[in-house]
């Protein structure tokens, strides 16, 4: 059992103060943007579609018109038709807001996770993720596999450094997992994998990006975290990850996990890749199990 749940929730779902993207870093993104997989829209203030990439235009009738129109076939605003407004609640609360809709597509009804982002001139950038291929998922633990992770936390950092947006990547590992596994058995490790999975999923923001990278270990990717929020979040990840409580038969089985941060700067954007980002995080988990475990240690501190 999670002790203290509400308050630990609190805490992992702090927003990062983030700036409001603007038109300016929009078109310098476009060219990743345009392509990706699942469709993009930028909406202004008066939910007019005044920008669609590619897949969008594949996807939906109605490109020039308002977004309810595009996605839902309304004559008004989600909010004024019994459904939230991922637009609307970026807007004003100048963060990311992640809603799930059902929109009405050239092929069909399918269903998006949709990630708003709020713009400068009170508009919102929104991306449409499908959520219906289940062949993305780890079948243990119900996140992302590494396979479409490992896919999407790239297509993050690229369109990070395309917005000049710092980040941070995270590698976590459960500790004593094998141990676990010879003493109790498979079973046993799979309860411990989800449980683990659930808090985690509940700590992260809809801009951000978990993934079970393998095994016991998992990955993390913070948009828009700097050093100072990265290591406050897997702080408090890490305390609430000792709350879990495993009843057994004979036995109380607790968890503790071990992490690893590289937090990339602004400046840093130009010449640190994902691949170095993930080589700096893989080095610094390894840092902190040799360091005693349920702990982590950050680049900077080792630099």
């Amino acid at each position: 059992m999670i002790e203290t749940k509400m308050e630990l929730n609190s805490q992992l779902k702090e927003k990062n103060p983030t700036d409001l993207l603007s038109l300016e870093q929009i078109d310098s993104a476009w060219p990743l943007l345009d392509v990706l997989p699942f469709p993009v829209t930028v909406i202004d203030i008066n939910y007019m579609v005044v920008r669609a990439n590619q897949e969008a235009v594949h996807e939906y009738s109605h490109i020039d018109q308002p977004c309810y129109k595009m996605s839902h076939g309304y004559d008004s605003p989600c909010n004024e038709n019994g459904e939230t407004c991922p637009k609307l609640d970026a807007q004003t609360l100048k963060t990311t807001i992640s809603h799930l809709h059902i929109h009405q597509t050239n092929s069909g009804p399918q269903k998006f996770k949709v990630m708003a982002m709020p713009m400068d001139n009170g508009g919102a950038m929104e991306m449409h993720i499908p959520l219906d291929d289940v062949t993305s998922l780890d079948g243990v633990t119900g996140l992302t596999n590494r396979a479409e992770g490992e896919q999407g936390a790239r297509r993050l950092v690229a369109l990070m450094q395309r917005l000049g947006t710092p980040y941070s990547v995270i590698m976590l590992d459960l500790d004593y997992f094998k141990k676990i596994n010879d003493q109790h058995g498979h079973h046993v490790g799979d309860i411990v994998l989800r449980r683990t999975a659930e808090v985690m999923a509940e700590s992260i923001r809809a801009s951000d990006i978990l993934v079970r990278w393998g095994g016991e270990e998992f990955l993390m990717i913070l948009s828009g975290a700097q050093s100072e929020h990265a290591a406050k979040f897997t702080k408090t990840l890490l305390d609430a990850i000792r709350h879990i409580r495993i009843e057994l038969r004979d036995e109380t089985l607790s968890v503790s996990a071990s992490a690893g941060i590289r937090a990339v700067s602004s400046e840093e954007l130009s010449h640190t890749n994902f691949d170095l980002a993930l080589k700096h995080a893989d080095l610094m988990l390894y840092a902190a199990k040799n360091a005693g475990r349920d702990q982590f240690m950050s680049y900077e501190s080792m630099s």
